[in-house]
């Protein structure tokens, strides 16, 4: 038992008007003992996000997608096929 952070990869399908609906792909990111663990990782992964957006918003960049961009914190033991899910390992 415990805690996965996940977040969806940079493929989704689009919804009825055209634009990225849902994501056709979960990572998990890590796994923790207990939901605050979690929790603090998941902020730590959203700072990390917001950061890479700035960086190509000052650079007059075109925003890509950042892998964490939407994560969220899941019980294993409520959602026990998040075990399945294949991890995310940067390039």
């Amino acid at each position: 038992m415990g805690w996965y952070l996940i977040a969806p990869g940079n493929k989704f399908v689009p919804d009825s008007a055209g634009d990225a609906g849902m994501a056709t792909e979960w990572f998990r990111l890590g796994s923790f003992g207990t939901e605050a663990q979690c929790d603090q990782a998941r902020k730590m992964v959203e700072v990390n996000v917001a950061k890479k957006f700035e960086k190509q918003r000052m650079a007059h960049h075109k925003l890509t997608f950042q892998i964490g961009d939407g994560a969220e914190c899941e019980d294993s033991a409520s959602n026990p096929h998040l075990a399945d899910l294949p991890i995310w390992k940067s390039k």
